[in-house]
């Protein structure tokens, strides 16, 4: 059905520096990572940071695009507001 149309819902993970799949909090658990490290650039890693947030934003926008492609954003929105109950 989508599958065969549409491939996989996108993941909403990004790769940065040394993680190939990171996601939400993970991502400022490794800008702090980076910036402990001895002899950090903090001013790289903040335009990276900043970089790998924006590519993360985007990620949701894909999925809520794939969402609406293959007709199942009525039913996305609904599975998430039950988890919101």
């Amino acid at each position: 059905m989508c599958l065969a149309k549409h491939g996989h819902r996108p993941l909403r993970l990004i790769a940065w520096r040394k993680f190939s799949m990171i996601g939400g909090t993970e991502i400022e658990r490794a800008r702090d990572e980076f910036l402990s490290q001895p002899g950090a650039d903090r001013e790289q890693i903040e335009r990276e940071y900043y970089a790998a947030m924006a590519r993360y934003s985007a990620t949701e926008y894909e999925g809520i695009a794939w969402d609406q492609r293959t007709g199942l954003a009525s039913l996305r929105e609904q599975t998430e507001a039950a988890k919101r109950l």
